[in-house]
């Protein structure tokens, strides 16, 4: 209830586009998953946690934008922030290649 956990977007809702809100740290485990709508995400720098399939089954989403591309650590793996600056490859790594890990910065 402090806004700094995002728990759940409703996966009925039908915008193609949504930017998480300044000042959340966490996105939680599952939290969009099942949107079939979602295209675009855009994620602030105030995110430092996003946990494991958070994206998982959002097969529309194609841009993740970062806002703080450095740091960023899935499960035992580093992530390159220039992997991170591009939409499609961060969209990509949020629902498929590292879904199924938490992520956090260091």
């Amino acid at each position: 209830k402090d806004g700094k956990e995002l728990i759940r977007y409703a996966p009925a809702k039908k915008e193609t586009a949504f930017s998480i809100p300044d000042g959340v740290i966490t996105v939680k485990g599952c939290a969009f998953n099942a949107n079939d709508s979602l295209t675009s995400i855009t994620i602030p720098a105030s995110v430092e946690t996003i946990e494991e399939r958070a994206f998982y089954n959002c097969f529309a989403l194609i841009n993740a934008t970062f806002k703080h591309t450095e740091g960023w650590i899935a499960a035992v793996t580093e992530l390159r922030p220039e992997d991170l600056l591009d939409a499609h490859t961060a969209a990509e790594y949020l629902k498929d290649e590292y879904c199924k890990y938490t992520w956090y910065r260091a």
